[in-house]
């Protein structure tokens, strides 16, 4: 069976922290807002490379700067059913750089990054792929480090 565009517990659009801090900011969104933690993707050396709350039920994707970039002012992640169409019409619009290329990603989606005119980083990406968190580690492994 192929894997829904959309993962189930997601939305079309989750908000992504990208932060100094991820673990000082689950800290937070658990005190604050009564987040439940659903996934952790721990680095070495201590960075969360990824990770999920939920808060009523909605996700949250956060991970610590550095991971994967510098820290961002707002980041969007926006699951469509063809990421690589959603992709060609974001860059066609004025003002869009495109951060990274659409590939498909270790984690199961297909998906790149474009910045618009704002400096708004959206992730536009589709899920093509059901991979269990040890698949996921196995493949971050074997991944070549983001270029961002």
């Amino acid at each position: 069976m192929p894997a829904k565009p959309i993962p189930d517990g997601f939305t079309a659009v989750t908000p992504y922290l990208m932060v100094d801090d991820a673990d000082a900011e689950i800290a937070f969104l658990v005190h604050a807002l009564g987040a439940v933690e659903t996934g952790r993707m721990p680095m070495p050396g201590g960075k969360i490379a990824h990770a999920t709350v939920t808060v009523g039920g909605a996700p949250i994707m956060l991970s610590s700067a550095g991971a994967w970039g510098a820290a961002l002012p707002a980041m969007v992640f926006v699951y469509v059913p063809d990421a690589d169409a959603a992709f060609a019409r974001a860059v066609a619009f004025e003002g869009v750089t495109v951060q990274m290329p659409v590939a498909d990603q270790f984690w199961g989606d297909r998906g790149g990054s474009v910045v618009s005119k704002n400096g708004v980083t959206y992730w536009i990406a589709t899920h093509t792929e059901d991979v269990t968190p040890e698949q996921i580690a196995q493949r971050m492994a074997g991944a070549p480090p983001a270029d961002l």
